[in-house]
């Protein structure tokens, strides 16, 4: 589970910066829809975009890394806690890649 948390995030962020590449002039990164009115809340511009994306996906990564190694000790001591934490970093992974894909999405 851990690793097709893993999957997730690289291939999110991989499909994000393929379908970004020729945006211009900036992309659209936050938005907030609040009482039935949106607002954009962050733009970025087109030289920035492999960073942003970066800093998403490897914030990503680093929790599950985390979480896999948090899983991995729950795992020896109680099995269920090991489980629970693995599917909850899939949870964690699939929500990121969701992320990216509503940001291509938008843009």
């Amino acid at each position: 589970m851990i690793a097709l948390a893993g999957i997730l995030i690289i291939s999110g962020w991989l499909w994000a910066l393929v379908a970004l590449k020729g945006i211009e002039p900036s992309i659209i990164l936050h938005w907030v829809t609040e009482e039935k009115v949106s607002r954009i809340t962050q733009f970025v511009p087109t030289e920035d975009i492999p960073l942003h994306l970066s800093v998403i996906g490897a914030s990503g990564l680093l929790m599950v890394l985390v979480n896999g190694w948090l899983a991995l000790l729950f795992e020896e001591r109680h099995w269920f806690w090991g489980k629970f934490l693995a599917g909850a970093t899939l949870l964690l992974g699939a929500l990121i890649f969701i992320g990216f894909v509503a940001i291509i999405s938008v843009n």
